[in-house]
Order: structure tokens, then C-alpha cells, then sequence
């Protein structure tokens, strides 16, 4: 008998374009789509979001990601946001971040985005 891990390709990030809307427009709804599912505000730019949430304490992520220093871990999801023209373009980034805020913080790339995509999706809809 043998044992394996399946390896699977990563899912790449979702993108948004919006066209004929403000910057600012974006970003209020992008806050407030991310705010409605649970996401906290931790940076705002000009063209930069950082959103973050706590995992759930009982996940497995939590149990092998967690530190002695802090047991607490966070996704960090930052929205990048790109205007050409009459269009600005959203590109997520997401990570697991150990030890938030501190000289000892470790971040773990996330590559799945499949709440991501429902997210962008409200983003869009509401923009309309």
C-alpha cells in the first residue's frame, strides 16, 4: 500500500473590471462588501486595501499555524486597485498571517480563492 498527497494546481486570483465608476465609488463598495462578510478594515492607500479576519480557532490551519506567541490567526487579503483609463481593475492577494503586527509576523500564501470570487462578484453587481 502506498500513501501520497495529491497536488493541485493553484487557483489563480480573480480579477474586477469596472468601468465608468469613481475610485472612490470602488472602494466603498469594496469595504463594504468585505465588511458585510466579516472583514476588517487594517490599511487604506490610494490604491491599496488590507482587509483582515480571524480563523477560525478550531481549523486546522489555526491548529498547525498558530504560534506559542500568539494563537491567534488572521487571513489578510489586500486588494490592489489599478485605473487606466475609464477602467479600474481589482486583483486580490491572500495570506495567513502568524503573530499579526509583530517583529515575528509569518505570513503563508494562500492560492485558493473561492470566497474571494463571490466577493468580487458582489463587487461588481453592486457597481452596475
Amino acid at each position: 500500500m502506498s500513501v501520497g498527497c495529491q497536488t493541485v494546481p493553484p487557483t489563480p486570483p480573480p480579477t474586477a473590471s469596472i468601468t465608468g465608476k469613481s475610485l472612490e465609488d470602488v472602494k466603498g463598495v469594496v469595504i463594504n462588501v468585505y465588511a458585510a462578510d466579516g472583514w476588517r478594515l487594517d490599511k487604506d492607500t490610494n490604491y491599496q486595501l488590507v482587509f483582515l479576519k480571524q480563523v477560525d480557532p478550531t481549523s486546522f490551519a489555526a491548529m498547525m499555524l498558530s504560534s506559542r506567541y500568539d494563537s491567534t490567526v488572521y487571513y489578510r487579503e489586500r486588494i490592489t486597485m489599478s485605473k487606466v483609463g475609464d477602467s479600474i481593475t481589482l486583483r486580490p492577494q491572500q495570506e495567513i498571517v502568524t503573530n499579526y503586527g509583530s517583529a515575528f509576523e509569518r505570513t503563508t500564501p494562500v492560492n485558493n480563492y473561492p470566497f474571494t470570487v463571490r466577493r468580487f462578484y458582489s463587487i461588481e453587481s453592486a457597481l452596475r
